[in-house]
């Protein structure tokens, strides 16, 4: 069959794949894992209703880690003393998860109120400097965002959520002024680019596109499966942990695409050789 395309709204979910004796996929009720406590969620409000469908199981004591850009929950660090504080975030989604959070700027020790600045240069290779005044404060960025990412390397982080716009935290679409003054959006702010070289394979997002439904819950996802994955890596790295980790994702992977779940079944029966 061709893949299913993951629905909108979590519990919807449950009609595509799940029927009350059983699923589509040959799995009996309740034997399939983290997938199967998925599709038995009921119905809940679009906003909270993927994350407590994915949350279950998770206890209050060992919550998701993730971090975050800080002034998106209601700190004033941003460089005019203000902050950009995302009640989706802090409210709803800080219900399930635990924040680290992060602000570039201030941890590098440019203060609040700070004078703002912006990305000049080249998109690939941009520099840091002041607004007014043209100080370029790159090399002073990066050296603090490359130990700062090996400081996280030790937080247990499943993703992290940054600052739209922001040139040092946004993960696409920065705004890069050229000699001539006329900004073009296709940059990456020197943070945002430092984390993501290093955990390649983190989930990441921006808190506007948080606020799509779709991309919402696939971040969800993402996260949820990250900390699956690292709880296997800890407690049971084994070729047997491996497999029972693809078995209870089976229909998570099926939603997505079919081809892709088999080439990863071949990949990890294959794993003795």
């Amino acid at each position: 069959p061709a893949p299913v395309r993951i629905a909108r709204q979590s519990h919807n979910l449950a009609k595509v794949c799940q029927e009350r004796d059983g699923c589509r996929a040959g799995f009996p009720a309740r034997k399939c894992g983290s997938a199967a406590a998925a599709l038995d969620a009921p119905a809940m409000p679009l906003y909270g209703g993927a994350i407590a469908t994915f949350a279950r199981g998770t206890t209050m004591s060992d919550k998701i880690r993730l971090g975050i850009s800080t002034c998106l929950l209601g700190e004033p660090v941003r460089y005019d003393g203000q902050h950009k504080l995302d009640r989706y975030l802090r409210d709803t989604l800080g219900t399930y998860v635990e924040f680290v959070p992060v602000c570039p700027e201030v941890e590098a020790g440019f203060g609040v109120p700070r004078p703002a600045m912006r990305l000049e240069g080249l998109p690939e290779s941009p520099r840091l400097v002041t607004v007014n005044d043209g100080v370029d404060h790159t090399e002073r960025m990066l050296e603090w965002c490359r130990r700062r990412v090996r400081e996280l390397a030790g937080e247990g982080l499943c993703g992290f959520i940054f600052k739209s716009k922001s040139p040092s935290s946004g993960m696409e679409r920065v705004k890069v002024y050229h000699p001539s003054g006329m900004p073009s959006h296709t940059g990456v702010g020197l943070f945002a680019r430092a984390f993501m070289d290093h955990f390649p394979l983190l989930p990441v997002e921006e808190e506007g596109r948080l606020h799509d439904p779709e991309l919402r819950e696939n971040f969800v996802e993402r996260i949820f499966v990250m900390r699956r994955w690292r709880e296997m890596n800890e407690n049971r790295r084994t070729l047997g942990g491996l497999v029972a980790f693809h078995t209870a994702h089976k229909l998570l992977l099926m939603s997505h695409s079919v081809e892709s779940y088999r080439a990863l079944g071949r990949l990890v029966a294959g794993g003795s050789e």
